[in-house]
């Protein structure tokens, strides 16, 4: 479905509204509580310390997952959001159920790599040739309280690939940074 007509980058950053000469990365968290805070705020510093040392432009495409919504995860969350200067937050809600497909076409033609704690959005990058840089630490070694298995979440057998290609996997906070 996705390699089919996938548009090119100017024509897909064309359609997102999106600067052609900017450098985006799609952030996709899974369905699973991660640590999207830090994770954005994080980003978003690493966006402007590049950005200036490259001369171009850095953008986090965010994508939340349907699921879940990030600002009901953290109190503190709206004012982060709002404050972030390279965060694009994406909303599906406003888009034309009809138009979906052509919505994520774009999107994936319009990134220059996806960011993600082993979604499938990053599987789905990964089968276009897109990068991925995975976050696999566990955030509850970071004070959070989230329930399910992030030690072994990447050893799961539909991760096989992620974990062994040419993907980055970061397995704390500090080695985002």
């Amino acid at each position: 479905f996705l390699a089919e007509d996938l548009p090119s980058k100017d024509e897909a950053r064309h359609f997102l509204r999106l600067c052609p000469e900017d450098i985006v990365f799609l952030y996709a968290p899974s369905s699973r509580i991660h640590d999207e805070a830090f994770v954005l705020q994080e980003l978003d510093g690493l966006c402007h310390r590049f950005s200036c040392d490259i001369k171009r432009e850095i953008k986090i495409y965010y994508k939340g997952h349907v699921e879940k919504n990030v600002i009901n995860l953290h109190s503190s969350s709206v004012t982060m959001i709002e404050g972030l200067t390279n965060v694009i937050s994406l909303n599906l809600e406003n888009e034309n159920q009809s138009h979906v497909e052509d919505f994520y076409k774009n999107l994936y033609g319009a990134v220059d790599g996806v960011i993600s704690p082993f979604s499938s959005m990053a599987v789905e990058a990964n089968l276009i040739g897109l990068p991925a840089l995975l976050l696999s630490y566990d955030p509850n070694n970071y004070g959070m309280r989230v329930r399910g298995t992030w030690k072994t979440l990447p050893y799961n057998i539909h991760n096989y690939p992620m974990r062994n290609s040419k993907n980055i996997i970061c397995s704390s906070r500090e080695g985002l940074a």
